[in-house]
């Protein structure tokens, strides 16, 4: 592998460990994304200086960084992956189908959250959770399990016994080690349920703004 062949693999894990595509940090750099597309493609060896600056400048990092030769701390992401979508019955979908760094679409990372807070994203579908509308877009915190002193009250994305993902008030049950689970719709809540983890929801933002 030469110099540039070197430099190119250094660029792509940089892509890599931080869930970048081309499309979405170009535009956020301001450089033409078929500049670094063609570059990953092997079609050109080098990128410009201004080019290199800028995508360097997007995340927050040296250009020595972009290639491996800075080994100062990581930034935290700025993007979060749209994982689902919330429909009727405040039902989560296709929450569970993505990888670690894939998704529908990323958004910007909500201001005032701290940055070692891991996060996901969903897209309410629909107007029936006044009063949020069809379109924004829920952030919430991933966890895999149930923190009773911090979701009771809270919205929360919840996951089922059996698999089953929604987005509800969470409140005690009536039997042990169980939930009630309420809506915004006027829908009967789910009472007594077993639940795998419970998800808070720690903002939410209008789509037009999510996705600058």
């Amino acid at each position: 592998m030469d110099e540039f062949e070197e430099q190119r693999a250094a660029l792509k894990r940089f892509m890599e460990e931080r869930a970048l595509n081309s499309y979405n940090w170009a535009t956020r750099a301001g450089v033409p994304e078929s500049t670094l597309r063609t570059y990953l493609a092997g079609k050109t060896n080098t990128l410009k200086g201004m080019v290199e600056r800028k995508l360097a400048s997007a995340e927050g990092v040296t250009v020595d960084a972009l290639y491996g030769r800075d080994y100062a701390p990581s930034r935290p992401a700025s993007r979060v992956w749209v994982k689902g979508y919330i429909g009727a019955g405040n039902t989560v979908l296709n929450f569970d189908a993505m990888g670690e760094n894939e998704g529908f679409y990323e958004v910007a990372r909500p201001p005032g959250v701290p940055g070692d807070l891991a996060l996901g994203a969903a897209e309410i579908r629909g107007g029936s959770m006044p009063p949020w509308r069809d379109g924004d877009v829920i952030y919430f915190e991933v966890r895999d399990h149930v923190d009773l002193d911090t979701v009771l009250g809270e919205a929360c994305l919840v996951e089922l016994a059996d698999g089953a993902m929604v987005f509800k008030e969470v409140r005690q049950g009536y039997e042990p080690n169980t939930y009630n689970l309420l809506s915004w719709d006027g829908r009967p809540p789910m009472e007594n349920q077993r639940v795998r983890r419970a998800m808070p929801m720690v903002s939410v933002v209008r789509k037009r703004r999510a996705t600058l």
